[in-house]
């Protein structure tokens, strides 16, 4: 009994990482809905959903994440598709992977500054419709600044998403495929309609599915837009965290959190089936706040390569049948949105705090949480393409521990997914801005904001540079790595 026991104290950190960080936030945000402040049970927030008034910022949000979702699914599998015939290890491709991974977190407070220095009332491309053809695109008041001036914003990020999780599926489509459809007569007709696409299909409605989630839970972007108003779901729980009511009723933002949760588990459910001297004191501080962003990217590598690479590689090794469980558990993430999440986070880092003290690096646990469902798809995808099971074996029978089957013999047949996992936890990190915000700590996205406020020119200076930094940073990673494949193939 206890040998049977003994063998599941492998799956223990993982399992409480996320038992502390996920399983207890979310039930904290969702419960709140239920009690008012007085702590008395009552259903009067959950009807509160069903206001008009709530009902409209739903329906916006779900067709302009629907819409986005749409684009940027069709554009990314363009752009993949276009990108199959280039070397997978060539610059190009390389090229590509770090700038789809820049731009799909290149959200927040950064993306909102480009787009208004670009499209708003006196952006560049603004004034060049007006003067070159007369057209005003804010004939009819700022387009930018309301719900469907957010569908060119959105779609930004969404297609290097799609590239980024479509991309390995296309990759994974079979010479062998091709050649058969050939020796029997088939054309490339054929042989997309009838082998390729239908491969494809549940990889493509994944990806359309996660884009529709990425763009309903997304805060950060609208929140510096929109600054007046609660047009969609995440602005309407701001208003609620921050307002002691929220249509005459306490708690509101619980019940805002369930609603929001129920439409991401829809979903999910189908994805599953299938420098001024003036300004001194503000620079030091965004210095600072570059500092913790890095600081953050790193150890929230460090939880992805340490918590959740290991249990991914004993749950293949040992535990097949808990794989279904675990990619359920690192969905989950998708369903309870950062915004969401904040709600039962507060209460958690009050704990946090007095274990660990206030630093800004305790975030990273939080981080890690966000980033489960991107590194999770890279390191699987890396996974399921190698004999893990056999290399492993082969290993033991020569005499090497479980330590150096991980870490000379697997770690580097998977340095592929690993390096991918690092590029999208790098750039979730540095362009996260709910958590830090309404945690109240300063991170690269919270500083820009705050300069933003006093001189947006400025902060869009600063969000082109630290833009052009984590795309050099990220091209970086990935041509050491391909130079260590390359050392590795000659010796």
């Amino acid at each position: 009994m206890r040998v049977g026991i003994a063998k599941y104290v492998g799956l223990t950190p993982f399992a409480l990482y996320v038992l502390v960080f996920l399983a207890v936030p979310t039930v904290l945000a969702v419960g709140t809905g239920f009690f008012t402040e007085d702590g008395a049970f009552t259903f009067a927030n959950i009807a509160g959903i069903f206001e008009p008034a709530v009902l409209g910022t739903f329906i916006s949000s779900f067709w302009v994440s629907a819409v986005t979702a749409i684009i940027g699914a069709l554009v990314g599998a363009l752009v993949c598709y276009a990108m199959l015939g280039t070397r997978a290890e060539g610059a190009l491709r390389t090229v590509v992977d770090s700038a789809s991974s820049v731009f799909a977190q290149f959200g927040g407070v950064m993306l909102a500054f480009a787009f208004i220095t670009a499209i708003g009332t006196q952006g560049v491309v603004t004034k060049f419709l007006v003067d070159a053809f007369g057209l005003n695109i804010n004939e009819n008041g700022p387009f930018l600044y309301t719900v469907p001036g957010l569908l060119p914003v959105y779609i930004y990020f969404q297609v290097p998403l799609m590239i980024i999780t479509f991309m390995p599926a296309l990759e994974g489509l079979k010479p062998q495929w091709a050649e058969a459809n050939a020796t029997l007569g088939g054309t490339r007709f054929t042989y997309w309609t009838r082998i390729a696409i239908p491969v494809l299909a549940p990889s493509f409605l994944g990806s359309l599915l996660l884009l529709f989630a990425n763009a309903f839970s997304s805060y950060a972007t609208a929140a510096a837009l929109i600054s007046q108003g609660s047009q969609i779901v995440p602005l309407q729980i701001r208003s609620a965290l921050v307002s002691e009511t929220v249509l005459g009723r306490e708690n509101m933002a619980g019940a805002l959190a369930l609603g929001m949760i129920v439409v991401m588990i829809v979903v999910m459910t189908g994805y599953s089936a299938l420098f001024d001297p003036d300004n001194a004191r503000t620079y030091r501080q965004l210095f600072q706040a570059i500092g913790n962003s890095f600081l953050l990217a790193a150890v929230t590598v460090a939880i992805v390569l340490v918590v959740l690479l290991p249990t991914m590689v004993l749950v293949h090794i040992q535990f097949p049948r808990l794989r279904r469980v675990l990619e359920f558990i690192c969905i989950v993430p998708i369903t309870v949105p950062a915004i969401v999440l904040v709600v039962g986070l507060a209460p958690v880092y009050s704990v946090v705090v007095k274990v660990f003290g206030g630093s800004v690096w305790t975030l990273a646990f939080a981080y890690g949480v966000t980033v489960l469902p991107y590194a999770y798809r890279a390191i699987q995808a890396n996974l399921d393409a190698i004999p893990v099971v056999t290399l492993s074996e082969a290993a033991r029978t020569l005499g090497a521990n479980w330590l150096t089957v991980l870490w000379r013999v697997l770690l580097p047949n998977l340095r592929r997914g690993v390096l991918a996992a690092a590029f999208i936890s790098v750039a979730v990190v540095l362009g996260e801005f709910t958590i830090a915000s309404l945690l109240n700590r300063r991170n690269l996205q919270t500083a820009l904001l705050q300069i933003g406020q006093s001189d947006p020119w400025v902060a869009v200076i600063l969000a082109l540079l630290a833009l052009a930094f984590a795309f050099v940073l990220l091209l970086l990673i990935g041509r050491l790595g391909s130079v260590g494949r390359a050392a590795r193939s000659k010796e």
